[in-house]
C-alpha cells in the first residue's frame, strides 16, 4: 500500500511539473547585428533587453562572447585576492607590502574597465581600492602619491570625505585639502571620439555611450575610459581634467592579430536565411558555447526607412528556426529592434527539439470547384472554353468536307 502511494505522490509531481524539456534551464543566444555600428549597437542593446524579458532564453552579445574573457575575468579575480590580502596587511601595518599589492590590484581593474563594468558594484570597487591605496602610500611616506589616489577616489566618489574609519588620523588634513580642492577645481566637458567611430565608452568602469560621446559632468582629476568595438582589442586612456575646461581626445583602436571573429562574422553575414545551418554559423555558436544565435540585417532605403531581417539559429537540430523582417523608420531602431527580438521567439521551442512545420490541408475536389463556381474568373473562363470548342468544331468540320464538292458541302450544312 504504502509503495503504492509513493508511487502515485510522485506521478503526480511529474505531471505537475509540466514536460521535461519545459524544466531544462534557459539555453543561451547570442544576439548580432550586422551594420554600421552607431545603429547596430543601438539594435542589438534593444534586442536584448528584449529577450531578457521574454526569460525563455539568456541572451548575450555575439562579440563579447567571441572575445577573450576569461583572462580578464581570471585577472579580476586575481585583484579581488590582492585587495582583501592589501586590506589585511595594512591592519597588521605591513605597509610596503600592502601597497605592492594595492598597485598591483588598481592597475589590474583600469585596465579591465569594460569587464569590470560587468559587476554590479564596480565605481564601489575602484573607490575602495585608490582609498586604500592613498592610506598605504602615506603610511609608507609618499605624500604626492597618496594625494594623487585621493584625486582619483574623489573622481570616483565626490561625496568622499575624511572619516577615522576610513582613513587613518594623521592623514586628516591631507584629505580635507584634497576635499575642498575638489570642490573649487569644479566640472570639465569632456569629448571622446574612437578611430573607427562607434565604439562603446566605459568610463571609470561604467558604460556611457558611444562614441563620439560628449560628457558635461566630469568632476576634475583623472579619468580612465576605455573603448571597445568589435574586431578590435580593448584600449585604454587615462586622461587628466584640471576641471572648469572642455577637452576632446580621439582614440585610435587596433585590429585583433591575425584570423579576428570579423572573419567568422563576414562569412556567416553571407549564409544568412539558408534552411540548414551554414558552416560559418555553426563555428560562431561552437566558439562562443552557446546552442543557439540570433543574427540580424540592416538595409537602408533611399526615403529613410530601414529594413531589418531577423535569424534564428539552433545548433542542435542545425536549422533555421525563423526568419522575421520588419521595417522602422530610422527613429524608431530601438523600438523595431525589441518587437523583432520578440518575434524571433514567438512559436520557437528553445530546448533543441526541431518540430517541422505542419503541412498545408488539403482541400476536397468539390469544395475547389464550388469556390472556383463563386469566383470572379468562372464566367471568362466559361466563354473562353465556348470560343475555343467553336473554333476547334469549325476547323474539324472544315477538314473533315476538304474533299467533297461545293454542292455536297451544301447539302451538310443545310440538312
Amino acid at each position: 500500500m504504502r509503495l503504492r502511494w509513493t508511487f502515485a505522490v510522485g506521478l503526480l509531481s511529474c505531471l505537475s511539473a509540466g514536460p521535461v524539456w519545459a524544466q531544462a534551464p534557459a539555453p543561451g543566444i547570442l544576439v548580432h547585428v550586422f551594420g554600421e555600428a552607431e545603429p547596430a549597437g543601438r539594435i542589438r542593446e534593444a534586442m536584448i533587453r528584449a529577450l531578457e524579458a521574454a526569460a525563455p532564453v539568456q541572451p548575450r552579445d555575439l562579440f563579447s562572447a567571441l572575445e577573450p574573457a576569461g583572462p580578464d575575468r581570471a585577472a579580476l579575480d586575481h585583484a579581488d585576492a590582492d585587495l582583501a590580502e592589501a586590506k589585511r596587511k595594512l591592519l597588521e601595518l605591513e605597509v610596503p607590502e600592502a601597497r605592492q599589492l594595492l598597485e598591483r590590484a588598481a592597475q589590474a581593474y583600469e585596465l579591465r574597465g569594460h569587464r569590470l563594468s560587468e559587476r554590479p558594484h564596480a565605481l564601489v570597487t575602484l573607490e575602495v581600492i585608490y582609498r586604500e591605496l592613498s592610506a598605504a602610500r602615506f603610511l609608507d611616506g609618499d605624500e604626492a602619491g597618496a594625494r594623487a589616489a585621493l584625486r582619483r577616489a574623489l573622481v570616483l566618489d565626490p561625496s568622499l570625505d575624511f572619516h577615522p574609519k576610513i582613513f587613518p588620523p594623521q592623514m586628516r588634513k591631507l584629505v580635507t585639502e584634497a576635499r575642498l580642492l575638489h570642490d573649487e577645481l569644479g566640472k570639465s566637458a569632456l569629448l571622446v571620439e574612437s578611430n573607427p567611430p562607434g565604439a562603446l565608452v566605459y568610463v571609470d568602469g561604467a558604460a556611457r555611450g558611444r562614441a563620439p560621446l560628449c560628457m558635461t559632468d566630469r568632476p576634475a582629476g583623472p579619468t580612465m575610459v576605455v573603448l571597445t568595438l568589435p574586431g578590435r582589442r580593448p584600449t585604454l586612456r587615462a586622461i587628466e581634467l584640471s576641471g572648469a575646461e572642455e577637452k576632446q581626445v580621439t582614440i585610435a583602436l587596433e585590429r585583433y592579430p591575425g584570423a579576428d571573429p570579423l572573419t567568422l562574422l563576414e562569412a556567416a553575414r553571407r549564409a544568412l536565411g539558408e534552411p540548414a545551418l551554414p558552416g560559418p554559423v555553426r563555428a560562431l555558436a561552437q566558439r562562443a558555447g552557446v546552442p543557439m544565435l540570433a543574427l540580424v540585417s540592416v538595409t537602408r532605403s533611399r526615403a529613410g526607412e530601414v529594413t531589418l531581417r531577423g535569424y534564428v539559429y539552433d545548433v542542435r537540430p542545425a536549422r533555421l528556426l525563423k526568419q522575421v523582417e520588419q521595417k522602422a523608420p530610422e527613429q524608431a531602431l530601438e523600438q523595431a529592434g525589441g518587437d523583432l527580438a520578440s518575434a524571433l521567439l514567438v512559436g520557437v521551442r528553445t530546448d533543441g527539439v526541431w518540430v517541422p512545420p505542419p503541412a498545408p490541408p488539403s482541400v476536397p475536389l468539390s469544395e475547389r470547384l464550388h469556390e472556383f463556381r463563386h469566383s470572379r474568373w468562372f464566367w471568362p473562363t466559361v466563354g473562353a472554353v465556348g470560343v475555343a470548342a467553336a473554333a476547334l468544331t469549325t476547323w474539324g468540320v472544315a477538314r473533315a468536307t476538304g474533299g467533297l464538292s461545293d454542292r455536297e458541302r451544301f447539302a451538310i450544312f443545310h440538312f
